[in-house]
């Protein structure tokens, strides 16, 4: 199946559904009423495991497909997203020579701005909504399997895996939980910052340094 396919009325994205977590029921009604999106639901609700991911990859692959799109059934469109904003992110990450393209994270480790609204990522947690760019396919379908149907967090093996991982901001998808401090000091939160507001203050960093040298 094709991924991406252009069409006079707009792009059409196929996106394959899994769960977020093991009680999850696949729901798809974030995408109804998108005609942007065409939905490929998993076989019932469960996390995906690495031998479905690299089926993705490998149909994909063989398709000739530019990229390949994963939502899990926690996935919900913040007020940011549109097909346009959407496009254009993706255009750029492309432009960009990026692996993944992640609508959201939970968590993320460093983030550089590399363009108007895209952020380089190191580390991250999170698989809302994610992109996957045809030049990582090889990458994914070399993982080694360790077992039959071995269930993932696959955003532990994609952070790790993948090289050129690019995020969006504005997210497109809600942040969907809080994530634990490993180390937390006594007294401070036990849980890591929203990370929409970490990118906020990086924007705001970039934008004044930037109109700095502007002026000189």
């Amino acid at each position: 199946m094709e991924s991406a396919t252009q069409h006079p009325d707009g792009p059409k994205w196929n996106v394959a559904l899994f769960s977020g977590s093991p009680e999850d029921a696949v729901v798809t009604d974030q995408f109804t009423g998108r005609p942007e999106f065409i939905i490929h639901p998993t076989n019932g609700p469960r996390l995906l495991t690495l031998a479905e991911l690299k089926a993705l990859t490998l149909t994909a692959q063989m398709a000739g497909d530019d990229l390949l799109i994963l939502s899990n059934t926690q996935h919900q469109f913040t007020a940011h997203y549109t097909a346009t904003y959407l496009e254009a992110g993706i255009s750029a990450a492309q432009k960009s020579n990026a692996d993944i393209l992640l609508g959201a994270v939970n968590w993320m480790e460093s983030a550089v701005q590399v363009d108007q609204h895209l952020f380089w990522l190191d580390k991250f947690l999170g698989c809302q909504f994610i992109v996957l760019f045809r030049r990582c396919y090889n990458a994914l379908l070399n993982i080694k399997i360790d077992g039959d149907n071995t269930e993932i967090a696959i955003d532990g093996v994609l952070s790790s895996i993948l090289v050129n991982k690019l995020l969006l901001y504005p997210f497109i998808s809600t942040v969907t939980e809080k994530i634990p401090k490993k180390n937390a000091i006594p007294g401070s939160s036990p849980y890591y910052g929203d990370p929409t507001g970490q990118l906020a203050s990086l924007q705001q960093v970039k934008e004044y340094y930037s109109s700095i040298n502007t002026a000189h």
